[in-house]
């Protein structure tokens, strides 16, 4: 154990609640930057692959030189990114495992690159990403992001 991590630990027990959260994420980031853990880069979800969950109402990729959509998770942190097209506004894209659903429902609202719409996307406990205004000509998660503390 590096001396800065047991420094950290005796921190740790002296210190109480936010700043032991603090103190704690300090000491993950460490000992990744320690052990060179690949484990330091986010896994990330692209919606329609693998394990990822699938697109729902109509909901695609938007497909060309544009990310997909998908999520990844840092810290106590979710993202999500890339453009998708052809849904129906106000059903939801996709859901979200249910590791990275927040703990109620969320607002997010961003500026959508298509026909100068405002887009707002609401993020419901139960894990659905929904696309409640905007245009389905094409739909940004671009900076999407929310807190997964209550």
């Amino acid at each position: 154990m590096s001396k800065s991590r047991i420094q950290l630990r005796a921190l740790e027990l002296e210190t109480p609640g936010v700043i032991n959260d603090v103190l704690l994420r300090t000491q993950l980031r460490l000992e990744t930057l320690e052990r060179g853990n690949p484990a330091a880069t986010p896994r990330v979800y692209v919606v329609g692959d693998g394990d990822a969950p699938a697109f729902r109402n109509g909901w695609v990729a938007f497909g060309s030189s544009y990310g997909p959509p998908r999520f990844w998770v840092e810290g106590r942190r979710a993202w999500l990114a890339g453009l998708a097209k052809g849904g129906t506004i106000g059903a939801a894209m996709f859901d979200l495992p249910e590791a990275i659903r927040p703990p109620a429902r969320r607002w997010v609202y961003q500026v959508v690159v298509s026909n100068n719409a405002v887009g707002v996307v609401d993020i419901r406990e139960a894990g659905s990403v929904i696309a409640q205004a905007g245009s389905n000509v094409h739909f940004s998660l671009e900076g999407v992001s929310f807190s997964l503390d209550p």
